[in-house]
């Protein structure tokens, strides 16, 4: 099989195309199996304003992880993808932007898609205050933590974003990774944090993506980033974005989320 589009390397018997930004994947040559391994994510979800007084925010969730291909037991969505000599285009989600100013309310992540598919952007964090922020719309590919509003997850793509803490510490939840839901906010070693992402050989090594961000909390309490580019909150409106070109959701703080990414490998001789 011969193709070109993203930037290629090799890792062994394969050919890998990894696009950071949107182009065009050119198969210009099919071969007997003809089919390609597929990782797709799409942009983390970014996070809003933390009060210093008596309102947190939630971490951003992480973009929508697709994966088609042979590696287990992380087969969430099924086998290779049949290809033709033909062009394929391939779009990738920006990361979602963080709030802006006071009651500042993060973005849900930008969709990814490519071979007919579609990984649905990270959910934003849950902010107070903010404008009907009890109501917020905090769901996506894997859901924003919570500090009111409602999380929820795409199936097949992440998972939940966790819950607010009590009212003692106004903590917001993590945002949820494709491999684990976001831990509730409160008090003790995992207050907060973002769910973990998943790892794949795909690129020629094993890397985690598409992590959960950490939320905030009254009097500092602050939560780590999910392994897989999830931003951790740092302090008082101080939050790490996701990590580029990983899907992770921001860490609490009128941060941005990470851009995603698509990932094609296939057997070249």
């Amino acid at each position: 099989m011969e193709a070109n589009g993203g930037t290629v390397t090799t890792s062994g018997d394969y050919k890998i195309h990894t696009f950071t930004s949107s182009g065009t994947f050119q198969v210009t040559k099919v071969g007997e199996v003809g089919v390609v391994e597929v990782l797709l994510i799409a942009g983390g979800g970014g996070t809003g304003f933390t009060n210093s007084g008596d309102g947190g925010a939630g971490g951003g969730g992480a973009g929508g992880l697709l994966y088609y291909g042979a590696e287990t037991p992380k087969s969430p969505n099924g086998t290779a993808v049949s290809v033709s000599a033909a062009s394929y285009s391939i779009v990738i989600g920006a990361g979602g932007a963080g709030g802006s100013g006071v009651n500042g309310v993060g973005n849900k992540g930008a969709n990814s898609t490519g071979f007919s598919l579609t990984s649905i952007g990270g959910g934003p964090g849950g902010s107070y205050p903010g404008a009907n922020w009890n109501n917020m719309d905090l769901s996506g590919g894997s859901g924003g933590g919570k500090y009111g509003g409602n999380t929820g997850s795409v199936s097949g793509q992440g998972n939940d974003g966790g819950v607010n803490g009590a009212s003692s510490t106004f903590q917001g939840g993590g945002g949820g990774g494709a491999g684990a839901v976001g831990f509730a906010g409160g008090i003790g070693t995992n207050q907060g944090k973002g769910g973990a992402g998943l790892a794949y050989v795909i690129s020629g090594s094993s890397i985690t993506r598409a992590g959960g961000g950490g939320g905030y909390g009254r009097g500092g309490s602050v939560g780590a980033g999910g392994a897989g580019g999830g931003g951790a909150a740092i302090a008082y409106n101080t939050g790490v974005a996701g990590g580029a070109n990983t899907g992770g959701g921001s860490g609490a703080g009128n941060q941005t989320g990470g851009s995603g990414v698509c990932i094609i490998r296939y057997q070249y001789q």
